[in-house]
């Protein structure tokens, strides 16, 4: 034959065969699909294995494969193989953010064994690291379970989506949603829950024009309290960190008096006193004043998370004011909201 022609070095068909091994075994005997790393994108890494349930469903879930092939990374004695690789690999592993399968295949016997990465375990030196892999621990059918175990849980993220349908569709005309803030919470500053609900409403328009005007976020542990709610410390504590992480009160404008979110927002964070009234008391209610400039600062918190709520959804000017009409004349009741020029 011409020595023209190119050849190929005995190297790479030794890696091939570990490769070609490890995918079969996974592509046929697993099930799962094996995606090769294509040569300009390889940085250490062979390939990744994509999870596919009993059912056939391919999940999403990935892990990394890097294949070592050859009599030098086997070990006569001892119970261990020992993956060997260079430094940079390792820092680029150990940041990768999927677990990585370090395999080293027998090329003889067409025998894989397998050790997912723990930085515990590298045994390492200036000039480079290894990782032991159980010699026992042989990439078959039998260790199915047990890697499947690191891609970690499946989660039907579409039946999230489902179950916000299904609330759009039940809200009518006359829906009141009430969202209720656990003592324990207020208690600990734990405003996480609250800030999840609502990051679960504006991620979909539709959803946040259908609770807009109708969401009244309370308090629940103090229905035995017969102070109001501004006189509890506590409440105004966390009403406080709920101003920093919460901008969309928005939401809660609407035409309800009886409920107004916005309103006790306010009578907690913005310097409220209770004023002795005798007519007041008479009708078995609290005469109570707040700052005004607190107030406005307020107002202004609420004009700007609807106005970062305009820009996302591209909602219309009229809209905007009419919302911004509604979170005046609850905080300003007595002073006419400015008519449009």
């Amino acid at each position: 034959m011409s020595e023209t022609f190119p050849k190929r070095k005995i190297t790479g068909k030794i890696a091939e065969v570990g490769i070609n091994v490890a995918s079969t075994i996974f592509n046929d005997h697993f099930g799962w699909i094996f995606r090769r790393t294509h040569q300009e994108h390889d940085f250490g890494i062979d390939g990744y294995v994509d999870y596919v349930s009993d059912e056939g469903n391919v999940t999403g879930q990935s892990i990394a494969v890097q294949i070592k092939t050859g009599k030098s990374y086997l070990s006569a004695t001892g119970s261990m193989h020992w993956y060997k690789d260079s430094i940079g690999h390792l820092n680029y592993f150990l940041n990768l953010p999927t677990p990585i399968i370090l395999i080293i295949c027998d090329p003889d016997i067409r025998a894989c064994y397998w050790a997912v990465l723990d930085k515990g375990k590298v045994d390492y030196d200036e000039n480079g690291w290894r990782h032991p892999i159980p010699k026992l621990q042989i990439l078959d059918h039998a260790q199915k379970n047990i890697i499947q175990n690191f891609f970690g849980e499946t989660t039907n993220h579409i039946a999230d989506f489902q179950e916000d349908q299904r609330l759009l569709k039940s809200i009518t005309e006359d829906t009141f949603i009430q969202y209720s803030v656990p003592r324990r919470d207020i208690i600990e500053l734990n405003t996480t829950n609250l800030r999840s609900f609502i990051d679960r409403l504006i991620r979909n328009e539709k959803l946040s024009l259908a609770i807009q005007g109708k969401l009244y976020i309370s308090t629940y542990g103090y229905e035995f309290d017969k102070r109001e709610v501004h006189e509890i410390k506590e409440i105004r504590r966390w009403a406080k960190k709920a101003r920093k992480t919460i901008n969309e009160w928005y939401l809660c404008s609407g035409n309800e008096k009886r409920f107004s979110t916005i309103l006790w927002m306010a009578t907690c964070t913005c310097g409220t006193k209770t004023v002795p009234s005798p007519s007041a008391a008479a009708k078995g209610r609290v005469l109570v004043e707040s700052n005004p400039e607190e107030l406005i600062t307020f107002m202004q918190e609420c004009f700007a998370g609807l106005n970062e709520a305009c820009d996302k959804w591209g909602w219309s000017h009229d809209m905007n004011y009419r919302i911004s009409q509604q979170i005046h004349e609850e905080l300003f009741s007595e002073i006419p909201f400015p008519k449009r020029s």
